[in-house]
């Protein structure tokens, strides 16, 4: 189920560029594994929180798990599905939990008429669920992650500068 044609097609999207790129490096079964329990982990724990609302609809969680899993397993990765440009993985990752933060907390202060729209913890939660498994899947782990938030940093202050200047 999906709330929509553009939700399916959006997750479709993220799925085929995130998951094909992880399936690459980790193979089929792993693949399985990773997205099935990111978005079973992602929906339990945050149906909590979202008890109040609509029940949460798409496979957004477990993508977010696929998307934090390739971001640490290969930073260099370069995407364009979250900023529109090339950029690596790792600002196109943060780039996204920030996003979610943001529409966290504005829902959070302004709930949307006629319930949830977008389920952002469970984003959220996905991403932290993908860190994990990124932890377990490679050794690297923490000089990849070091080298997603430098790239994210770098990339921020680089376009504040341009902006500045332009």
């Amino acid at each position: 189920m999906h709330a929509n044609k553009f939700h399916l097609l959006g997750n479709m999207l993220f799925l085929f560029f995130f998951g094909s790129g992880l399936e690459k490096m980790v193979g089929s079964v792993r693949l399985f594994f990773i997205f099935i329990a990111g978005g079973a982990l992602s929906m339990f724990l945050s149906v909590l929180y979202y008890a109040h609302n609509q029940p949460s609809l798409g496979a957004s969680g477990a993508i977010s798990t696929i998307l934090a899993t390739l971001m640490l397993i290969n930073p260099w990765r370069i995407s364009v599905l979250l900023t529109f440009v090339p950029v690596p993985i790792g600002v196109a990752g943060f780039t996204f939990c920030l996003i979610n933060l943001k529409g966290l907390f504005i829902d959070y202060l302004h709930p949307p008429e006629g319930g949830m729209q977008v389920a952002y913890l469970a984003h959220i939660i996905g991403f932290m669920v993908g860190i994990f498994f990124g932890v377990f899947l490679t050794a690297s782990w923490k000089k990849n992650l070091l080298m997603c938030v430098i790239q994210f940093v770098c990339y921020y202050f680089l376009l504040r500068l341009v902006f500045r200047f332009v």
